[in-house]
């Protein structure tokens, strides 16, 4: 009586895996940048960050106003502001990631940083584009 061998080809089994990693490897860094909406933003000479555990703050025009979000959460400005100052009385040391539309004036965006400054934040970031 002859006994048989049984063997399984593992090459399908390493594709797939291997697949599945690279299509991870691309699209979580894209989720991790991801705000509640689209903003336009402008182009700079940049030092990459690592934006971890950052908090984004992004601001676009919307109409006669403009719309933040934190986070998941969008709201007029003055509104946000109220969201911003409870998320850095919760963790000071988190990273504030401004996201802003290319057509927001600065002087919007001075007043956001000074607005996170005069609350405790510790860490502020201003996200661009690199040329």
């Amino acid at each position: 009586m002859k006994s048989h061998k049984a063997t399984m080809n593992v090459s399908p089994l390493c594709d797939v895996c291997f697949t599945v990693l690279v299509t991870l490897m691309v699209t979580v860094p894209i989720m991790a940048i991801s705000g509640k909406f689209k903003v336009d933003l402008p182009a700079a000479h940049t030092k990459e960050m690592r934006d971890e555990g950052a908090l984004n703050v992004s601001i676009k025009p919307e109409g006669d106003s403009l719309l933040v979000a934190i986070g998941d959460k969008d709201a007029p400005f003055e509104e946000a502001l109220e969201i911003l100052a409870e998320e850095i009385k919760n963790d000071p040391g988190r990273m504030i990631l401004i996201r802003a539309d290319k057509f927001i004036l600065h002087g919007m965006v001075l007043d956001l940083l000074r607005f996170a400054k005069l609350k405790g934040a510790e860490r502020i970031a201003i996200a661009t584009v690199g040329k």
